[in-house]
């Protein structure tokens, strides 16, 4: 089997690494991706074209699939960060396709520049908006012309909406800048009036009449398909993390979240060590710390990963900047190993995704009893449960029953409290 590392004018990279991540053939579109010749690729690490919160795991992926087989990116389409020959960090849409040649495992990496995944509105003083990205045309389901010259109150739900004028003569008289320079964890409007999680980041420039423009970008967290990366100490020190995590946590800058402590932004964690943690806990929905105070449902998997020593200096690949590397000789172990780090994985659950999970719980429950009621079809829907008709298994008495997924601990109070409301009322249908 043979990939031609010259493919003039294919429209997407194309690279083959083996197992221990060298770079076998590229592309001349690798290479423009890049910045680099195809040449200059060919026997160099993948790594190379990696920022350091990618980089510094890389090796633990290949690892890991080759002791596991467990193809966790392998098959799939993903964004991730590459890192360009001048420094510049690039969002690359990344799919992978593993193959054996000749008993060799190598792995064949389509990549593509991804799209600008951000809306991006500019607003004068009065809140009307000047112009728009095709993002924000295909995130609120508006026609360009619908929304220039509008106010951009329209993008939002009505109880923000009321007041945003406010805010902004606030800003015209006082100069104080509450949201400016910040990621805030909101809620837009769509045009159908569907409400949706988005992260909003706000500047302000000024014109020479004095006149002041608001810039903002806003990305959708129902829908972005990236994954927060963190690399935590034993002792839950961050160490280092991707762009998505600036993302997902709020965070303009990585020195906001590198150097501080993981339970920052996973409350829930304390301040044991991340050794102590069991099986139930290092996979689990829960809630994360925005930023600006606000919390957030998330998907959290946690995993160690034991750094080998290396003879040869060149083994690693480490850079200066980026958020912070993973270092070597930490927490020592017997074995000739260092007792290595954690990794974090966290991504932000969409509603989407949790009326899947709701559905999933749902269906495997129908025909099931609960208490001497059989359960059947469903009568209603909501955000975390569904309403169904059940049956009495001996009186043929027909009731609801609402079936609550519990994704938080903390929630349990809340649903606690509305049955000892609901055995209160004494109504012939509460059982």
């Amino acid at each position: 089997m043979n990939w031609s590392a010259g493919s003039p004018g294919a429209a997407r990279a194309v690279m083959t690494i083996d197992e221990v991540g060298l770079i076998l053939t590229a592309n001349n579109s690798c290479g423009d991706l890049f910045g680099y010749q195809a040449d200059e690729l060919i026997g160099n690490n993948v790594k190379m074209i990696m920022p350091p919160s990618y980089a510094d795991v890389h090796d633990h992926y290949l690892r890991r699939y080759k002791q596991t087989k467990e193809p966790r990116i392998i098959g799939q389409s993903r964004v991730v960060e590459g890192r360009h020959k001048s420094g510049e960090i690039l969002s690359v849409r990344l799919s992978v396709s593993s193959v054996v040649n000749d008993g060799r495992q190598l792995f064949v990496g389509l990549l593509e520049l991804a799209d600008d995944p951000k809306a991006r509105v500019t607003i004068n003083q009065q809140g009307q908006m000047l112009s728009v990205n095709g993002v924000t045309v295909s995130m609120f389901g508006y026609e360009r012309g619908e929304l220039i010259g509008h106010k951009v109150n329209l993008l939002m739900p009505d109880e923000y909406a009321a007041v945003h004028d406010s805010f902004l003569a606030r800003y015209r008289s006082t100069g104080q800048k509450r949201a400016m320079g910040r990621m805030r964890n909101l809620t837009a409007k769509h045009k159908s009036g569907a409400l949706f999680p988005m992260t909003l980041e706000l500047q302000a420039t000024q014109n020479d009449d004095g006149s002041v423009l608001y810039h903002a970008s806003i990305s959708n967290m129902d829908t972005v398909d990236t994954i927060a990366i963190v690399t935590v100490t034993q002792d839950g020190m961050v160490r280092s993390c991707n762009a998505n995590a600036l993302l997902v946590f709020g965070f303009p800058s990585p020195n906001q979240l590198v150097g501080g402590h993981l339970s920052n932004v996973l409350p829930w964690l304390g301040e044991r060590p991340l050794s102590s943690l069991g099986e139930g806990e290092t996979k689990q929905q829960t809630r994360a710390r925005h930023s600006d105070g606000s919390t957030i449902d998330v998907y959290v998997e946690i995993e160690r990963v034991n750094v080998h020593k290396s003879h040869n200096s060149n083994d690693s690949h480490h850079s200066g900047g980026g958020g912070g590397d993973v270092k070597e000789g930490d927490e020592k172990e017997g074995g000739g190993h260092t007792g290595g780090y954690f990794l974090v994985n966290v991504s932000r659950m969409s509603q989407q995704r949790k009326l899947a999970n709701v559905e999933c719980d749902i269906k495997q429950s129908l025909g099931q009893y609960v208490g001497n009621y059989r359960l059947g079809r469903v009568i209603g829907r909501g955000a975390f449960g569904q309403v169904l008709l059940a049956t009495h298994r001996l009186t043929g008495r027909v009731v609801c029953i609402k079936v609550i997924v519990n994704f938080l601990p903390e929630k349990r109070s809340s649903i606690e409290r509305e049955v000892r409301a609901l055995k209160t009322c004494r109504h012939r249908n509460i059982v």
